[in-house]
């Protein structure tokens, strides 16, 4: 990550207003690093997709606080959860696959 790299500083990261994460998600104490690092708050962001969805789906939006959220569905795209048989599941079902 960035806030690892030897040649990070505050003056490096001066311009930067707004991280984007993909791929793996970030974890709170990665993203509390890097803001320590750049000395101020950054807008951070994450993002969910994957290949088939060319790649994201799912965004959290602006001053998000909650790390460990995948946000809410890009406009003009819809979601469902599904178990292993791709039946769709209710709001009340999805726990049990939450860990």
């Amino acid at each position: 990550m960035m806030a690892n790299h030897p040649a990070s500083s505050p003056k490096k990261f001066q311009y930067l207003e707004t991280i984007v994460n993909g791929a793996a998600p970030l974890s709170e104490t990665d993203a509390e690093r890097f803001f320590t690092k750049s000395e101020r708050k950054l807008d951070f962001r994450q993002g969910y997709g994957l290949t088939e969805t060319s790649p994201v789906v799912a965004l959290t939006p602006r001053g998000m606080d909650n790390y460990g959220c995948v946000g809410y569905p890009i406009p003009s795209t819809n979601l469902k959860i599904v178990n292993n048989e791709m039946k769709t599941l209710g709001a009340n079902e999805v726990r049990y696959f939450i860990k």
